[in-house]
Formats: structure tokens, C-alpha cells, sequence
């Protein structure tokens, strides 16, 4: 098993209005770098979308808990079982920290060639979030 816990950020945001935004998975892709994203199709609870040069990505809603959790899980198309989770502590009433949790079926030799670009990808996320909320 794989694990790779993305950086804290601080968010300029309620942790509700985090929480809310990170539970509809329309504004997945808002994360997404949209120069290397395909194919995207979404609703509020599965998204599935393409990274060129790489597989197919399909996310569905397992679980969320307010304010504090909203937990992601792969569907069929992606080549690798995993689960994503989002943390979001509240700070404030108009801050809060957040940061994703991934844990992937990924076999040992896998996990040298995609643990460095899968924590860029996941900490980019985050960034992208946090500038969401600026």
C-alpha cells in the first residue's frame, strides 16, 4: 500500500464553504492542471477524467463527514484501487487547514516510477484550492 499525505494549506474559507466545495465532485477540476486534463465528465458525487500520456482517472464519493472529511474512492476505470481523502480542520471562522491523504494498491517496483509525480499532482491540488480562496 502506498501513502502520500500532500502538504497543510492554510485556506482563506470557512471550513464549511471548503467542505462544501471539495464534497461536489463538479468542482473537481477546478484542482486540475486544465492544460493536462481530458476528457472530463462529472456530477456531484463521480468525476472521470484523462491526464494526457496517462490512464484514465474515474473518483466517486465513499463518505464526508461536516466539515471536517470528504472521502474519495477509485472507480473501475482507474488502473489502481485507491482512496483519496480530503482533512479540513477549521482554524477559524474564516480559515481552515486542509490537505489530502491518498492510500493506492500500488506494488513496490510502481511505486518508484509514480510516488514523486502523484505527490506533485496531489500537492498541486491543494495549491490550486488555496488560491481559490485568496
Amino acid at each position: 500500500m502506498t501513502s502520500i499525505q500532500t502538504d497543510k494549506k492554510v485556506i482563506n474559507a470557512p471550513a464549511g464553504t471548503v467542505f462544501t466545495f471539495l464534497a461536489n465532485l463538479n468542482n473537481f477540476n477546478q484542482l486540475l492542471p486544465a492544460d493536462k486534463v481530458e476528457k472530463w465528465v462529472s456530477s456531484e458525487t463521480e468525476c472521470s477524467f484523462s491526464i494526457k500520456k496517462m490512464a484514465a482517472i474515474g473518483l466517486k464519493l465513499q463518505d464526508k463527514t461536516e466539515p471536517s472529511l470528504v472521502h474519495l474512492i477509485s472507480t473501475d476505470i482507474s488502473p489502481i484501487k485507491f482512496n483519496l481523502k480530503c482533512i479540513i480542520t477549521p482554524l477559524s471562522d474564516t480559515t481552515c487547514e486542509t490537505y489530502m491523504d491518498f492510500e493506492g494498491d500500488i506494488n513496490m517496483f510502481m511505486e518508484m516510477v509514480v510516488k514523486g509525480p502523484l505527490t506533485q499532482f496531489f500537492n498541486y491540488n491543494m495549491h490550486k484550492l488555496q488560491e481559490i480562496y485568496k
